[in-house]
């Protein structure tokens, strides 16, 4: 699903969707590794990805669009992507935002990445583990 969007530009998008709010490219550079600017930012803007702001001298902000996050949707079931300067900061930021959500709602890793899982399937080997442990 990345077709006409470089690894760049993608993986700016994974690093926003990681912060899931909208993030300065200070913060950015400080968690991912890199800042969205020059035609990286115009490009994601042109195509209505990512919202940037920016107040006088301040950096700008940038916030995925509804767009954006539907695109998002779309590459996690996409293709591998080219190796990407910026890939290793962008997966950061996601699996943060993954390890977040997973705290928030009590749910153990499991649940993301297991095909089929039954619904008694952390109960029970919980409950037998701590049988053996006695």
């Amino acid at each position: 699903m990345n077709e006409e969007l470089g690894s760049d530009h993608i993986s700016a998008l994974f690093a926003l969707m990681g912060a899931a709010r909208g993030i300065s490219n200070n913060e950015l550079e400080e968690l991912a590794g890199f800042r969205i600017d020059g035609e990286l930012r115009r490009t994601l803007n042109r195509r209505h990805l990512v919202a940037s702001t920016r107040e006088g001298n301040k950096p700008y902000v940038h916030e995925l669009t509804d767009a954006g996050w539907k695109r998002c949707e779309a590459e996690l079931a996409g293709g591998r992507l080219r190796s990407s300067r910026y890939l290793p900061g962008a997966l950061y930021m996601v699996l943060d935002g993954l390890g977040h959500y997973l705290q928030r709602e009590q749910k153990p890793l499991a649940h993301v990445f297991c095909q089929e899982l039954p619904h008694d399937h952390t109960d029970s080997k919980v409950i037998h583990l701590h049988r053996r442990r006695r």
